[in-house]
């Protein structure tokens, strides 16, 4: 490859490395904690989750808890304040946590 391509190439990819960076960090500054999130946030992104997991090839039984753990959140009582849906958010999101850590996935 001549110098002047090799040098045109090179610039190229500086400048796309800089691009994804950037994007990276501005997607960082507005990552929202766990639990910081909404109840419809949390009921919005269950089934995106359970599709990657599965998707993902997560052993059944870790599924079939996972799914078992959503469906006893969204038929728990504190359901019908909007204190206790913001505290199963809490919940769900230190539980999560502490699941991911047993498993060695966090």
């Amino acid at each position: 490859m001549r110098p002047q391509a090799l040098k045109r190439l090179f610039s190229a990819f500086w400048k796309s490395y800089e691009f994804a960076s950037r994007e990276a960090t501005a997607c960082v500054r507005l990552r929202v904690l766990d639990e910081n999130l909404t109840w419809e946030q949390v009921c919005g992104a269950k089934a995106c989750y359970l599709s990657h997991v599965i998707e993902a090839g997560w052993d059944k039984s870790h599924i079939n808890a996972l799914v078992s753990f959503f469906i006893n959140l969204d038929s728990h009582p504190y359901n019908h304040t909007p204190e206790g849906k913001q505290a199963l958010v809490w919940y769900r999101a230190h539980v999560r946590e502490e699941w991911h850590r047993k498993l060695g996935t966090a």
